[in-house]
């Protein structure tokens, strides 16, 4: 099997203070991704899934956090709901991808899709983030025009819990103060709704770039559970020279409102408690699911997308790192159930355990 890792945990701990001897590395240990992560076909699930083969490996207890049938999208709800500390050594993990390449296989889609893998790796990786409701009433960001809290446009309900505000008043400004790094982030808000609006973007009163509410290409997919949304990241470098910086959201196109959930920049605390994120695109199909000829092209390029995504914002400085658990699986899929897409977890550790192949994949990231 061929192995791929990227910057590897040793590289962090050689210049930790406290280093990753016993009871130091983690804390917490919390899993998102799909029904593979929750451990379908690991039997029993509780000892040979890859996520608890992972934990027990750390001695903590996971905190599962993923849904069977997740997009990426779909992973965001739990995904605001998990505070990121920067002293709480937290390992995150993050596998996605099988069920998004079903969608569509425009480009458009996969970057679409690419911008939510980058939006929740940076989530994670930033502890530093506040979500536009905490950054608002803390001062760091304010307001002009009608602001309400985000929703989705069909429904009027909050997304996400409400951490996020919304406008569809034509020239209404979110402007937000970053004192710190060499990266601002915003995550965004796109939404299929059969219309779109649209928002110009600033930093420092120069203007970077006007976002469609409706992300690339018009090209948002419902997902399997029926979301019609989900949070793009926006990434905007920032002139090293200068202390503090304005990152300005401006309406250009009120049709569907223009929504901020969170916003955040590359500012690092001390690597001993840093969170770490390791994070893998799906795994094979094997027979029972179609053609795996046909398929694994499209798993390949959606491990590509978090790949891409994991370099982008590892290249930013964050603690984010990509495992490739697809090569770690059998090339004859002895380790894939009948039904063509679910790893099987039988406890052997052989070439049909593939709940243990995804465990060494990311077991080797540590």
């Amino acid at each position: 099997m061929r192995r791929s890792v990227v910057t590897p945990l040793a590289l962090l701990c050689a210049f930790s203070v406290l280093g990753c001897g016993s009871g130091v590395r983690f804390a917490q240990f919390s899993a998102f991704g799909d029904s593979i992560t929750v451990g379908y076909n690991a039997d029993p699930a509780s000892t040979n899934s890859w996520v608890n083969r992972l934990g027990n490996s750390l001695h903590l207890v996971p905190e599962n956090k993923a849904i069977a049938g997740s997009f990426a999208a779909d992973q965001l709800d739990p995904l605001y709901a998990t505070q990121v500390s920067g002293t709480g050594r937290q390992l995150f993990t993050v596998m996605l991808g099988m069920n998004d390449k079903t969608a569509s296989t425009s480009p458009e889609w996969q970057t679409t899709d690419g911008l939510i893998m980058q939006d929740i790796l940076a989530w994670l990786g930033t502890p530093t983030h506040k979500t536009a409701q905490e950054a608002i009433g803390a001062g760091a960001c304010t307001t002009t025009g009608s602001w309400t809290v985000a929703a989705y446009a069909d429904s009027g309900l909050p997304i996400y819990g409400g951490i996020g505000i919304q406008s569809s008043q034509i020239g209404a400004t979110l402007s937000c103060a970053i004192s710190a790094g060499t990266v601002a982030y915003l995550g965004a808000l796109m939404q299929e709704n059969g219309a779109q609006g649209s928002y110009s973007v600033a930093v420092d009163g120069q203007a970077v770039a006007t976002y469609s509410t409706w992300g690339p290409g018009n090209n948002f997919h419902q997902t399997i559970h029926g979301r019609h949304y989900g949070d793009r990241l926006i990434r905007l470098p920032l002139d090293a020279g200068a202390t503090s910086h304005t990152i300005t959201v401006t309406v250009t196109n009120g049709a569907v409102p223009t929504a901020i959930e969170w916003v955040g920049s590359n500012a690092q605390v001390a690597t001993s408690g840093a969170p770490f994120v390791i994070a893998s695109g799906p795994t094979p199909n094997g027979v029972g699911a179609g053609d795996p000829a046909i398929l694994n092209p499209q798993n390949v390029a959606f491990q590509q997308l978090m790949k891409d995504a994991v370099e982008a914002l590892s290249n930013d400085g964050l603690p984010v790192h990509y495992v490739d658990a697809y090569s770690y699986m059998n090339a004859a899929h002895q380790d894939i159930s009948p039904d063509g897409t679910h790893p099987l977890g039988d406890g052997t550790k052989g070439v049909t355990d593939g709940h243990y192949h995804i465990y060494q994949a990311f077991s080797d990231a540590l």
